[in-house]
């Protein structure tokens, strides 16, 4: 095996080393490793443990590493770990500790990689078969979908990758799923769902999906399944239902050496199929969304924010911390802590009002903040690493749901300069 390996890491040492027993049976020549901080003091010794596993080897490789001091979560530490990677090599094959690869999923990435390196056409490869019932009668098939339990790219296509979604407002007014999927209910689903991530740093795995939908770009996935998900339980940040149809998918095989398609074509009906199972319809996901009330949104994201700071004059990346006031006019409470807490976080924008690619740090909230009630908050701030005029948009975010101002179109902003 010739291509490196990227494994993404957090705090689940029994996961890491299932799923890197599988990766030293590839031996790739090189092993990226990837970890989150932790959350709480709680956890650095969870995390101390998973790094020194995911990093003693017992095959010879070049081992990098990745490691952040703070907790990013995956919504961040995913997508800078991967700028990390493709800085460094032109493709590779990525793993998340609960990812469990099949034997067959190395060598498919493998070959896919070099069949469709130069091909402009294919954007991922993916390990993932969510089409339950369908027949393919290649080894593989071209998907609408870059499932990334398990998946490859190259270089080119994560460059791709936009974590601002910058072009949806155009995308969305030219109509441009509605040419994509047929049915109303995915388009429904997807058009939510961009409207909800764009411009956070939410939902990186949907923004591979809108990178590929929107450079027009296809996905090989494999006629069986090569990779179960093996972390369905309470240790999961997103994936606690164990009775889920998606948890520990059994593992397929291939046979070698493999049967290619004749044609580079969507298999629309796959798509639909795997459209059902996970679900990617609207009724069926606001369904399932609600059934777990530590996932439920928020139902409004207003805002009333106010601040006696007057105008700014930082130094490039100058940290500050400004006192602002917000107000909760909701019918629900605003809390920092669970699995989509709400903090304090900004935008910069440039003299055109265009938003920079620079991630807002996160401010926790004092307390919980009730309907009606308000609080102080001194909310963290780094300056831009670049001279000018800038507007400097301050907001609450609730993490993995949505950024007020977004939803609202209510914010705090003040004028900076930086010098």
């Amino acid at each position: 095996m010739n291509t490196p390996v990227v494994l993404i890491v957090f705090n689940r040492p029994n996961h890491v080393r299932r799923v890197l027993e599988r990766v030293a049976e590839a031996r790739p020549p090189k092993l990226f490793v990837i970890a989150d901080g932790p959350r709480n003091a709680e956890e650095k010794e969870l995390c101390a443990q998973v790094r020194s596993i995911a990093t003693d080897i017992s095959w010879p490789a070049e081992v990098y590493t990745n490691f952040s001091d703070i907790n990013l979560k995956g919504l961040r530490r995913i997508p800078s770990g991967l700028d990390w990677v493709f800085a460094r090599v032109p493709e590779a094959i990525i793993l998340e500790d609960d990812c469990l690869p099949g034997p067959d999923f190395f060598p498919f990435c493998e070959e896919m990689l070099e069949r469709y390196r130069n091909d402009s056409r294919i954007g991922v490869i993916s390990g993932d078969n969510f089409a339950s019932g369908m027949r393919c009668p290649d080894s593989y098939y071209f998907s609408k979908y870059p499932f990334a339990w398990g998946w490859a790219t190259w270089r080119r296509t994560w460059s791709l990758f936009d974590m601002d979604l910058r072009s949806w407002s155009k995308t969305r007014s030219r109509g441009l799923l509605d040419s994509v999927f047929a049915n109303p209910e995915t388009i429904a689903f997807w058009t939510s769902s961009f409207d909800r991530i764009y411009s956070s740093p939410l939902g990186w795995d949907a923004k591979l999906v809108y990178a590929c939908l929107t450079n027009n770009l296809l996905n090989v996935l494999p006629a069986e399944n090569l990779v179960s998900n093996i972390g369905w339980d309470a240790e999961a940040s997103h994936t606690h239902d164990t009775a889920s149809p998606l948890a520990n998918i059994p593992i397929g095989k291939l046979s070698f050496p493999l049967r290619h398609p004749d044609r580079v074509v969507c298999w629309t009906e796959a798509d639909e199929a795997a459209e059902e199972l996970i679900p990617f319809r609207l009724p069926q996901s606001r369904e399932a969304f609600a059934t777990n009330e530590a996932s439920r949104p928020l139902s409004s994201f207003g805002q009333r924010l106010t601040t006696t700071t007057d105008n700014l004059h930082l130094k490039a990346k100058q940290q500050v911390n400004i006192p602002i006031r917000i107000e909760n006019p909701g019918p629900e409470t605003w809390d920092s802590t669970g699995e989509f807490p709400v903090n304090i976080s900004y935008k910069w924008l440039n003299g055109g009002a265009t938003p920079l690619p620079i991630e807002g740090e996160r401010t926790s909230l004092p307390a919980p903040i009730m309907p009606g009630k308000a609080a102080n908050v001194h909310v963290r701030v780094i300056a831009p690493d670049q001279p000018g005029r800038f507007a400097l948009r301050i907001t609450a975010v609730q993490e993995g749901v949505a950024w007020f101002m977004t939803e609202s179109g209510t914010f705090l902003e003040l004028s900076v300069t930086v010098v």
